[in-house]
């Protein structure tokens, strides 16, 4: 990875393809990029080049989320919640009610892939592949998970409040002074009620939720979304190709020849064991074709590393 590439915070989906055919030594396109995404092995981000309308999603335990209890057809009642929810991967749930402030999202968000994401994606994908066309959606909203604070902002939206004690909606911090003053609340209640607008002004949440993803979107890929992968594959086939530690062979000659001890009477003192053959023909009875041999050869080694120089007898 070049030192420009460590810089950058995240990177269009044709300069990942780039870096992945650096990383990997093959080529690397845009819809191999889409598809590492729905198959979730990539995280794909959204960036928000202008401001779109989000509602923001408050953590709230299970225990607390509002619900109606409805009768159904059947003549039992069920419980039908009342907000939209999303439940997180951790198992957290965080709730979005309509009646909450509306906030304007810019810069980058991950996107998590609920049914209308994923089709607009698939959509993307079999249309960079050449594949079918896929029918439009009427709903293309989207949950957005705010992975990187520091790559995206929220701003309240704002209107004008007519009566400061009644108002439960969203003001600019100007008519928010003018009307304190002429509330005539005293300064306690004048303080605590400015504490509370403040602290509504500067929520930030961990997921958002955007009714529609406009068209002058982009969609990216976080810097550290896709280290993380490269060293996921790497370390993977590092893996693959690594030959066993002292620690790991021996754990697993220790299985072996404590098995073949107590499950097949296996002495390792004699020097005929008819073990070895009957290990051997089980095996073969689950597919796993082995030699008496070989059987044989791994059970001495075992013996010579794992157990005491006078085994005791079975």
């Amino acid at each position: 990875m070049s030192k420009l590439f460590k810089l950058r915070r995240w990177v269009t989906l044709s300069d990942a393809a780039k870096y992945l055919e650096g990383a990997f030594t093959e080529t690397v396109s845009e819809a191999d990029i889409l598809q590492l995404a729905l198959d979730g092995q990539l995280k794909l981000s959204v960036n928000f080049v202008n401001p779109v309308e989000v509602l923001l999603g408050t953590l709230t335990p299970k225990t607390e989320i509002p619900y109606e209890t409805v009768l159904g057809k059947n003549g039992q009642h069920f419980r039908r919640y009342i907000s939209m929810q999303h439940q997180a991967e951790d198992g957290e749930i965080y709730l979005f009610d309509k009646n909450d402030p509306i906030y304007t999202l810019r810069g980058v968000c991950d996107l998590t892939l609920d049914d209308r994401s994923r089709l607009k994606i698939e959509r993307r994908y079999h249309s960079a592949v050449g594949g079918p066309l896929l029918a439009d959606i009427e709903e293309d909203g989207a949950m957005l998970q705010v992975e990187d604070q520091q790559l995206c902002s929220f701003e309240m939206q704002f209107e004008e409040p007519n009566d400061l004690e009644n108002f439960g909606g969203l003001e600019t911090p100007e008519f928010l002074i003018k009307a304190m003053a002429e509330s005539g609340l005293k300064s306690d209640e004048l303080l605590d009620f400015f504490q509370k607008r403040l602290r509504l002004m500067r929520r930030t949440s961990k997921y958002c939720y955007l009714k529609h993803i406009p068209d002058d979107c982009s969609y990216v890929i976080r810097q550290n979304s896709l280290t993380d992968f490269i060293n996921l594959v790497n370390g993977s086939l590092n893996n693959e190709n690594k030959p066993l530690s002292t620690t790991e062979r021996n754990t697993l000659l220790k299985l072996v020849i404590g098995m073949a001890v107590k499950g097949y009477r296996y002495d390792p003192a004699a020097s005929k064991n008819a073990a070895t053959k009957e290990i051997a023909d089980d095996l073969a009875g689950l597919g796993i074709t082995i030699t008496d041999d070989t059987v044989r050869k791994y059970l001495k080694q075992a013996a010579d590393a794992v157990l005491p120089a006078k085994p005791r007898q079975s």
